[in-house]
């Protein structure tokens, strides 16, 4: 029977740090067919055009890597039952040749000539860019620089840590020692040692999943994301050029960066090879430095997160945001957003104008919360005023 290539979506970003390297997409940890080793395999996308034989994929329990190899400069002819197929969209490569150049941006799967599945690429497809399959001569087959294990390579349930890395030759800056590294531990992440499983990456964290023999964890390939703030509101936009099974994306807000909380959820397009825009309004209530990531969640509920951005201070916006409760008894809250640290002085005064109440107060540049004690004001209406160096803030409240 047919295999086909489910995904699921992680979120994939172009890292700054190695642009110019391949890097490692998703790795078959625990594959199907006779001989388990044959069928494993690496998906890899290339930063520029080169050779087959320029590529090396490196695995072990060191870093960097050194244990065993798939080298491009063994690439052959297929000697094993394995089929491949794509989309119509989508055109297959297969590699039979170390001098085959391979474009930049291209995905590249690495497996050994030998293997024995049914692999449809179709969830591989990244708009009309053909997808390479490199047939690799392992060395219990003649190889001369693949040192590959017939009845398993990758770590099913090893508790320490395993390392993949693409090496490029003739590119010092993609050698061995400089190449990324991609990283799991099997033990704990999957359910059981179940053929299928899979890990693949978003950034440098492994996401690990099982959906069948011949699964792979495809990323959403995001082009940007961006949050600023516009009119009392934080607008949260990302664009993605691919999705596959996307079900909805999570916003999520944090004021110190490390603690998120879900602000709203958009709709996604699910399955989409064309460019999505995507934007996201958030009422700001705490004007202070403001971070936000987006949490995308696939239809099997898998989910990963993308890369975090901050919402930087407008000073369009330097003004008393809020004052309860209302009524007041005995406390006062007064929040409000100061443009610069430094002392200010908070009155309190009647509806006529008369100073009835005064403090020095330290203040610091965003956000600012203080709490007044109003407890010997009569009932009534009262003004409230903060003033600074640079500027002058006013509110109401009712006691």
């Amino acid at each position: 029977m047919k295999k086909s290539i489910l995904t699921f979506t992680a979120i994939f970003f172009i890292q700054l740090s190695f642009a110019q390297c391949p890097d490692v997409l998703h790795a078959m940890i625990n594959s199907c067919g006779v001989s388990e080793g044959n069928n494993e395999f690496v998906v890899f996308t290339t930063a520029v055009s080169d050779s087959a034989k320029n590529y090396t994929l490196n695995y072990g329990t060191a870093i960097p890597p050194n244990t065993n190899h798939l080298a491009g400069s063994d690439a052959t002819t297929k000697t094993g039952t394995g089929t491949v197929s794509g989309a119509p969209t989508c055109a297959v490569v297969e590699v039979t040749s170390g001098a085959t150049v391979i474009p930049a941006g291209a995905r590249v799967i690495f497996i050994p000539a030998s293997y024995d599945q049914q692999y449809d690429l179709s969830g591989l497809c990244n708009g009309s860019n053909s997808i390479y399959v490199v047939y690799i001569k392992t060395n219990t087959a003649g190889g001369t620089n693949s040192n590959w294990t017939t009845g398993g390579t990758f770590a099913n349930s090893a508790s320490t840590p395993r390392y993949f890395q693409i090496s490029e030759k003739n590119n010092s800056s993609c050698d061995t020692s400089n190449a990324p590294i991609k990283s799991y531990t099997a033990t704990g992440n999957w359910t059981a040692n179940t053929n299928g499983n899979f890990v693949s990456w978003n950034g440098t964290n492994a996401v690990y999943g099982n959906n069948g023999c011949t699964s792979i964890v495809l990323p959403i390939t995001f082009l940007y994301i961006n949050a600023a703030h516009v009119n009392e509101n934080n607008i949260i936009n990302w664009k993605t050029s691919q999705e596959i099974n996307t079900a909805y994306f999570d916003v999520e807000r944090s004021y110190d960066g490390n603690e998120f909380i879900k602000v709203g959820a958009v709709s996604a397009a699910g399955q989409s090879n064309t460019i999505q825009s995507y934007l996201f309004k958030d009422p700001v209530f705490q004007f202070r430095p403001t971070f936000y990531r987006i949490k995308s969640v696939d239809l099997n509920a898998q989910f990963s997160f993308s890369k975090i951005v901050k919402v930087y201070l407008s000073t369009d916006e330097f003004k008393i945001t809020n004052i309860y409760p209302t009524p007041a008894s005995n406390q006062l809250n007064i929040e409000w957003n100061s443009s610069s640290n430094g002392q200010s002085k908070l009155l309190v005064m009647d509806i006529a104008g008369k100073l009835l109440q005064s403090e020095h107060i330290s203040v610091l540049s965003g956000y600012n919360k203080y709490t007044l004690n109003v407890a010997k004001l009569a009932h009534g209406k009262y003004l409230l005023k903060i003033i600074s160096n640079q500027t002058s803030m006013t509110g109401t409240f009712v006691k």
